[in-house]
């Protein structure tokens, strides 16, 4: 999500500063973060770039070379917090507490590698609701 954003945001119209995105999981809700530093001058077109990348999320499944990107970008995400252990500590307790066990790295690696372009786009679609979604502007 972080590279397409700054894809439309950053390099293809230069609206945004930085760009960011994230997913803070919780056992019955969770919350999906994208935020970026822009001018005000270009605020409202960068309000809209974000949804209409959403949309297309929503509407358009992945194509097979996105969603093998999608995955490896991921993986290799999810193998680098391992490495950093107050993160993997962090990782362990959620899933102890979420779901009364550790889930092993193979295994989050094998669902993450099954996951079809169908299923994240139907994830899309429950998550990226535009009437479902807030939005929080601190203007300078």
């Amino acid at each position: 999500m972080n590279s397409r954003l700054n894809m439309a945001l950053r390099d293809k119209h230069g609206f945004v500063y930085n760009m960011g995105a994230q997913y803070v999981p919780f056992i019955d809700t969770g919350l999906f973060v994208i935020s970026y530093g822009t001018e005000p001058s270009q605020l409202n077109k960068s309000i809209e770039l974000v949804k209409q990348e959403l949309k297309k999320l929503r509407e358009e499944k992945l194509g097979l070379k996105q969603l093998a990107s999608s995955k490896e970008q991921i993986l290799g995400q999810i193998a680098m917090a391992e490495e950093n252990n107050i993160g993997f500590m962090i990782m362990m307790a959620r899933n102890v507490l979420d779901l009364g066990r550790i889930t092993s790295l193979e295994e989050i690696f094998e669902r993450v590698k099954k996951t079809s372009a169908t299923e994240l786009q139907a994830l899309a679609n429950e998550m990226f609701v535009e009437e479902k979604m807030c939005q929080l502007i601190m203007h300078p």
